[in-house]
């Protein structure tokens, strides 16, 4: 038996890393020297080996690091949601709660320039057995935090030794390798979710969106208690929030079952471009604002990317129709293996082509950021009015696979 060393950028393994087990299709944000037991079956596996070297007993040793199990992410959207999925993914419970959600979409309709204007509809976020029951909420405020620990810092030790992860709003200024060596700084409100810590070497381990991808780093304890202390002098921009602090932490006892009946209101709500089946705060929003879902979502899409024209186009809303159509493909198949739907061979064909047009749109968006050429920005309207009605045909075909069974 060996003891491995893993590179991150290719690590779809079945592993055991300090004594916590990860299923084969779990994609785990392994860090480059981090010790991990391979769990040899018929000798296959996949992976990237850089290093090895023998170890001459049973035991694994383990790295400085306090750290709960944390996953690299297989969907990729605004910070929490994308943490929450890594989290159940690390314990091989996110299957059936992705599949059960990430099928309405919704976008602003009355601006497109915030921070967050685009994403897909959830449960009752402030009913977390209606949200989401394979996870444990908590909520603390920064008072409680100042009084009962003194520091972020000492909050975020206890709380990982009881197996709980801290989300909390930082001002990113004062986290250095958040900006990857730029010469310019800012103040600005974001939040983080902490999985870990090395009181050794003096750091919190974090992920976030660094650079324009999906990251675990080490912060220094100081960075972070400036970041967290100075969370409230950074000005709002629209509305308030990342004040309290989240505990989140895994409910071993609740499971998540595929609910075929809410898969199907809500593939008819996305092609009926409406809201009407699951509830969520988006029913309270949406009397008091313009919000368009479902199929809407491309028309708005076009509005929004013409008033960003001469800037940046936001290619947020193009990857959200990325991660869209990928998630239908793996629901669509793990139905088919699991619960023996009918997925045509027509279906897959369309949903394979629907990925590759979704993808097409998005490198149209990071193109044309580059070249802003007139060219480049009618090649994207165009892509994008065709997808609106495929993605239509093709979910009309899932949806009729998934009735049939559902009868």
């Amino acid at each position: 038996e060996k003891c491995y060393i893993i590179d991150r950028s290719h690590n779809k393994i079945q592993v055991q890393i300090n004594q916590i087990h990860a299923t084969k299709n779990t994609f785990w944000n392994i860090k480059v020297g981090d010790s991990i037991r391979i769990i040899n079956q018929k000798n296959v596996f996949e992976g990237v080996i850089i290093s090895s070297c023998a170890v001459g007993t049973d035991t694994i040793t383990k790295s400085d690091d306090v750290k709960l199990p944390f996953c690299f992410p297989r969907i990729k959207t605004y910070p929490f949601y994308t943490a929450l999925v890594a989290t159940l993914d690390s314990y091989n419970v996110a299957d059936n709660w992705i599949y059960n959600n990430y099928i309405l979409i919704w976008m602003l309709g009355w601006t497109h320039f915030l921070d967050y204007w685009a994403d897909f509809k959830y449960g009752d976020e402030e009913n977390q057995e209606a949200f989401c029951k394979l996870i444990n909420k908590e909520i603390v405020s920064r008072e409680k935090i100042k009084k009962k620990y003194r520091t972020i810092i000492q909050f975020i030790k206890e709380s990982i030794k009881e197996k709980k992860y801290v989300f909390t709003g930082v001002d990113i200024f004062f986290i250095q390798e958040w900006w990857n060596n730029e010469k310019e700084h800012y103040h600005y409100r974001h939040q983080a979710y902490v999985y870990g810590y090395n009181e050794e070497k003096q750091y919190i381990i974090m992920s976030d969106f660094i650079g324009g991808d999906y990251k675990s780093i080490n912060v220094p304890f100081e960075q972070f208690i400036e970041a967290y202390n100075n969370y409230d002098k950074v000005p709002v921009i629209y509305v308030e929030y990342g004040q309290e602090i989240w505990l989140i932490s895994y409910n071993k006892n609740k499971t998540e079952e595929i609910d075929l009946d809410r898969i199907v209101n809500l593939l008819e709500d996305f092609l009926n471009s409406r809201d009407t089946k699951v509830k969520s705060y988006l029913w309270h929003a949406k009397t008091v604002s313009d919000i368009k879902f479902g199929l809407e979502y491309y028309d708005e899409i076009l509005k929004a990317i013409c008033e960003q024209r001469n800037g940046i186009i936001d290619y947020r809303a193009i990857h959200i129709l990325v991660e869209l159509n990928i998630i239908m493909r793996d629901r669509m198949q793990y139905l088919e293996k699991n619960m023996n739907i009918d997925f045509t061979n027509l279906c897959k064909t369309n949903l394979d082509s629907l990925i590759l047009e979704v993808k097409k749109a998005q490198k149209l968006v990071l193109k044309y950021n580059i070249t802003l050429s007139d060219k480049d920005f009618k090649k994207l309207m165009k892509c994008l009015v065709a997808l609106k009605e495929e993605q239509k045909n093709t979910f009309s075909m899932c949806l009729e696979c998934i009735k049939k069974l559902n009868k």
